[in-house]
């Protein structure tokens, strides 16, 4: 192992599973590969919405320490819960509103309790710490200050899917949410963030951006019939990130179009409150051509939506001008076409803009949409639909290269 040592400090982490547990675990996996030996510190077993236990083979987990919590997740799982549902997770966000500077707030202490016992045996190097949760910058920022460690905080969103003055309902806290932002950037040696917007608002002076996992690429392939044209949904289905803007487009063509309608499937796989999506279905009488699968695990889903030959993926306009989420780089790794409805100028508007075969769209532009569909279904029945899997521009959001973009500002801090 090299000589430099890093601590990454991670709420989540596996074997919980989902999006946001890729960057993380990137970091973890690939570090050795640019000079650099990870340790993280995550929470013990919590109840949650997914889990990919998977997720752990192959990895060393005897660098993997996790500490004890008082966080709602973690006291639910002691009392017998597994299993978070969408539905539950959304009433959930309510009370958690109450906690600052989030719902983890009950990790700070036992984190930084093991997090001390581990600086003093192992002598990091560095700390980076990542968020959601903004505890975790805060279990860092007590290490750092106590023992001299030199700290990165990594921010990949906002505060917590919303910036900290729409996601709080009380003036007192938005106000206490800037001056806990403002404390991050001055105390931290280097602030990075997932993308410009989100750089913008928390002052990060870095921009590294999430990642397809390079251990389940080769899972993609091509479809195996020319009969169905499959449109893949993959994800969390939720206000945030929005199915009815797909829905109008597949109305208008089964209005205009029919003979390509009839031929079209939508393959569906992700988190979703199942009964929420059937009503939306039923209001445009669409469930004949919906395939939900619902979540499964990262292998399994990319081998399923391997039959796809066209992506949808959907931000809400109102709040997701700054989002990236982190399978819109497993999706272009595919090599398929993307059809995203978001905002004009937002951060997935910048990323399919580079694609000369996606789209973006908005309300206003759902007959562009549906004539994006026909045409490339059109060409999917001619045979001249082809997909080449982790196109020349795509390379660089591989797991190993953004755990090289971390290791060498690691270098610079490291350098100072």
């Amino acid at each position: 192992m090299s000589g430099k040592r890093v601590l990454l400090i991670s709420y989540y982490f596996p074997p919980l599973g989902g999006a946001g547990i890729s960057r993380p675990r990137a970091i973890f996996r690939h570090l050795t590969q640019f000079g650099y030996d990870c340790h993280v510190l995550t929470v013990k077993p919590v109840l949650y919405r997914v889990y990919e236990p998977e997720l752990l083979d192959g990895l060393d987990t005897s660098r993997i320490f996790r500490s004890g919590s008082r966080d709602p997740s973690r006291i639910m799982y002691l009392l017998g819960a597994r299993h978070l549902s969408t539905r539950s997770a959304d009433k959930s966000r309510a009370i958690t509103k109450k906690f600052f500077p989030d719902a983890k707030a009950g990790w700070i202490k036992p984190a930084i309790k093991l997090a001390k016992r581990l600086c003093k045996k192992y002598q990091y190097d560095l700390i980076v710490s990542t968020s959601p949760p903004i505890s975790a910058h805060l279990v860092a920022q007590k290490l750092h200050n106590e023992f001299d460690i030199p700290w990165v905080a990594d921010f990949t969103d906002f505060w917590v899917s919303k910036k900290a003055e729409d996601y709080f309902n009380s003036e007192r806290r938005v106000v206490q949410a800037k001056k806990l932002l403002r404390e991050i950037k001055e105390d931290s040696d280097s602030v990075v963030a997932v993308n410009a917007s989100c750089g913008e608002y928390v002052g990060a002076a870095s921009i590294i951006p999430n990642c397809y996992d390079s251990d389940f690429v080769n899972l993609w392939n091509l479809p195996a019939s020319d009969e169905t044209f499959t449109i893949g949904v993959f994800g969390t289905i939720s206000n945030l990130t929005p199915i009815e803007p797909l829905l109008k487009v597949l109305q208008q063509i089964r209005e205009k179009q029919k003979n390509v309608f009839d031929r079209i499937k939508v393959l569906q796989v992700g988190q979703v409150d199942v009964e929420w999506l059937s009503r939306q279905l039923s209001a445009y009488a669409l469930h004949g051509i919906f395939d939900v699968r619902q979540y499964q695990s990262r292998a399994a889903a990319i081998k399923l939506l391997a039959q796809s030959s066209v992506f949808y993926i959907g931000i809400a306009s109102d709040s997701g001008f700054g989002i990236t989420p982190g399978r819109v780089f497993t999706l272009l790794a595919s090599g398929r076409p993307l059809l995203a409805y978001a905002p004009s100028g937002s951060e997935i508007d910048k990323i399919v803009a580079k694609n000369k075969n996606s789209l973006r769209f908005d309300d206003s532009t759902i007959n562009k949409a549906s004539e994006f569909v026909c045409r490339q279904a059109e060409r999917f029945f001619s045979g001249d639909l082809s997909f080449n899997i982790v196109p020349d521009d795509v390379a660089q959001f591989s797991s190993e290269r953004m755990a090289e973009k971390f290791a060498r500002l690691f270098d610079e801090v490291l350098g100072k």
